[in-house]
């Protein structure tokens, strides 16, 4: 196969204080991915097959951070991302009839991915005790994930429903999940050359 892509985006990003101890943050990124692939002899007749694909994506994050003291801060933050799509391609052996004798025909398999696409929210608190040597973090996460791309091994051609003559893998949009989770992290100073750190998730 013979892939090209080109690809562009725009990136912003800006914080405001609203008080001395609340400020706001907002970043935005818009791009656009274009990817082609060339197949030779890729078709059954045995012409080259050709595949192109555009997609503009949209990212972007917002969120809040509140300083309660010097070495304390909670904030909030919402999320956008996206995973630009892509081709699976793959030439397969159609079963057109059992036989005897077995009729394979050879066939190529295309699959446009659409992107995934994931939604976050995040509350979380960090800071210091102990003079600075101990540093606590902790958070909260919600994400709305959608088009998830997973690997898929086909028994069957998926257009016509005839069997191959061998299994294949091949990834696909598969649907979408609920994520959620909490994480802890925490790193102690124990001496000018020592320090210990702890994470938890779950």
């Amino acid at each position: 196969n013979q892939d090209s892509n080109e690809s562009w985006s725009v990136f912003g990003a800006g914080t405001y204080a609203f008080t001395d101890r609340l400020n706001g943050r907002a970043e935005l990124r818009d791009s656009d991915d274009e990817k082609k692939r060339h197949i030779p002899k890729g078709m059954p007749d045995g012409s080259d097959a050709r595949l192109k694909g555009s997609w503009g994506l949209l990212s972007w994050r917002t969120g809040l951070d509140y300083h309660l003291s010097d070495p304390w801060m909670v904030y909030g933050s919402v999320a956008y991302a996206e995973k630009p799509g892509k081709f699976d391609t793959g030439k397969v052996g159609v079963i057109v009839n059992v036989g005897p004798p077995a009729v394979v025909q050879q066939k190529l398999l295309a699959v446009e991915l659409n992107p995934e696409t994931k939604l976050t929210y995040e509350i979380g608190a960090k800071g210091t005790v102990a003079d600075g040597r101990l540093v606590l973090a902790t958070a909260a996460y919600y994400t709305d994930w959608k088009d998830i791309v997973m690997p898929r091994t086909l028994v069957a051609d998926p257009e016509t429903g005839l069997p191959l003559d061998r299994p294949v893998g091949r990834d696909e949009n598969i649907g979408s999940a609920d994520v959620w989770g909490i994480d802890f992290e925490s790193s102690y100073k124990i001496s000018d050359i020592w320090a210990t750190n702890l994470g938890v998730s779950y």
